[in-house]
């Protein structure tokens, strides 16, 4: 299958309240690839993401994953498929440890249901020990093993964005959406944040970002696409879109950061 297959977006539309929040928006994502998705507030950014994560379905078009279309699949059949994300607002459990905040992630995955955790299975504590081993694997991976039976809610805000990732690449991802990952994180900690992700698309992940950090999506993304009124205004590498017109003038006629 071609790269431009991986992730193909095409016509989508969704109103709410009689307003367009996306319209006839078409892209695709490469395989392989780290994708920016930027624009003011109120853009559409987060709809699409709800949209390809299954959380909404658009009145038309169709997202399709390496050729299958995922319309009308729910949100865990597309986890399955090799969908994951994380939120714009963090969604650790901080009274867990690091590494049960990982083996949350790992349930898409297994089968275990209700009954067969309350009852402690033999087929549950089978999991449960495999869910550890991916969990532990996923930490190793993010430089975040030394941390595996802290609190979470005793990690810096950089290093709880982190375990979100790691939560999200516990269900064995091929497409991994980040919403906001450097939103409040400390500048110090910042490159830490773009270091893991790029390490994990090294790995074989493709990523699409959304991020009101310009320097941060300049510096990090393949490639950069632009809404504005959930409308697609501008895509290309961070360079051309820097000096868009249509993109400066969205943005209120503020120039866009140098990277």
């Amino acid at each position: 299958m071609a790269d431009h297959d991986f992730l193909s977006v095409r016509d989508l539309g969704i109103n709410f309240g009689g307003l367009a929040a996306l319209a006839d928006l078409s892209f695709d994502l490469k395989q392989g690839q780290i994708k920016g998705l930027i624009g003011p507030n109120g853009a559409g950014k987060s709809t699409l993401f709800n949209i390809v994560a299954g959380l909404l379905q658009p009145g038309n078009g169709d997202v399709r994953l390496r050729g299958r279309s995922v319309q009308g699949l729910p949100p865990h059949q597309r986890v399955r498929l090799g969908i994951a994300r994380t939120f714009q607002n963090l969604q650790i459990f901080k009274d867990l440890t690091v590494m049960e905040n990982v083996m949350v992630g790992c349930h898409a995955r297994f089968g275990s249901g209700l009954w067969a955790c309350m009852l402690r299975t033999p087929r549950q504590r089978r999991d449960e020990r495999q869910m550890r081993d991916i969990a532990m694997q996923r930490l190793e991976q993010l430089h975040l093993a030394r941390h595996a039976d802290v609190l979470a809610a005793d990690l810096s805000f950089g290093q709880a964005k982190i375990l979100e990732i790691a939560r999200a690449l516990a269900a064995d991802p091929v497409l991994l959406l980040l919403d906001e990952p450097v939103a409040g994180v400390p500048h110090a900690e910042v490159a830490q944040v773009a270091q893991v992700i790029r390490e994990v698309n090294a790995s074989g992940v493709t990523v699409l970002l959304v991020e009101h950090n310009m320097s941060f999506v300049m510096q990090l993304c393949d490639d950069i696409l632009v809404l504005n009124y959930g409308r697609k205004i501008a895509e290309g590498q961070a360079d051309a879109v820097r000096v868009d017109p249509l993109v400066l003038k969205a943005y209120l006629g503020e120039d866009m950061p140098d990277a």
